[in-house]
């Protein structure tokens, strides 16, 4: 093989390894900082690293050493499985706190959600109940 094809062969291994970690960067975010509005941000705000630059690692740049430790460090994901996808993703006790974490945000936000709304609908009823003549 050519050094050339050996290169381009590398280069495309490398693009690969890099793009498996950046998908297991966005499993990591979605779990520990759920879905939706600001999410990246809220890693970021975690981790102390800028939003952009974790967007790039999600999109296949290569990661610094000391932002991947930093996010093992801050998240309590296992290195085997950030770098390899090898292993759990979280010891077994830091996954059962973050489900219990998550479970506890979204039961809360659930229920101030219904609370508004509940709110809304009396507020509502109020306004427009008929007079007793």
């Amino acid at each position: 093989m050519s050094r050339e094809k050996s290169k381009k062969l590398e280069d495309a291994q490398k693009a690969k390894y890099l793009n498996e970690i950046g998908h297991r960067l966005s499993e990591l975010r979605a779990l520990c900082y759920p879905p939706g509005r600001g999410s990246l941000r809220r890693m970021a705000d975690a981790t102390g690293i800028d939003d952009g630059t974790l967007n790039t690692y999600e999109h296949g740049t290569e990661p610094s050493a000391i932002n991947l430790s930093t996010i093992v460090e801050t998240t309590g994901c296992s290195a085997p499985w950030l770098l390899s996808g090898k292993g759990p993703m979280f010891p077994a006790e830091t996954e059962k706190t973050l489900v219990s974490e998550r479970d506890a945000r979204y039961t809360t936000d659930m229920k101030a959600r219904v609370l508004s709304h509940l709110k809304l609908m009396i507020e509502d009823v109020e306004e427009n109940w008929p007079e007793d003549k």
